[in-house]
């Protein structure tokens, strides 16, 4: 199984409980959480100072009953968003 990376993410819609089948192209007001971890990396060259840099991150998009997210592309007879 490929892994996909964010960038390479599509949003698709469908019945609650099974996955989405409609790719939704254009949306609205999407609710993104992003956040990264953090990691202690400080040295005595440091003098005295606390370093630290970011780790992994995590991102989240919230389902569209949950969040402000409106679709654009109903088409005639789908079901909403």
């Amino acid at each position: 199984m490929a892994i996909k990376l964010g960038l390479d993410a599509k949003p698709f819609r469908g019945t609650a409980g099974t996955q989405g089948t409609i790719e939704v192209t254009n949306v609205k007001d999407v609710s993104l959480s992003l956040e990264s971890g953090e990691a202690d990396v400080t040295t005595r060259k440091a003098k005295g100072w606390k370093l630290s840099v970011a780790t992994l991150k995590e991102a989240s998009v919230p389902s569209p009953g949950t969040s402000t997210a409106r679709c654009w592309n109903q088409q005639p007879g789908a079901a909403p968003c």
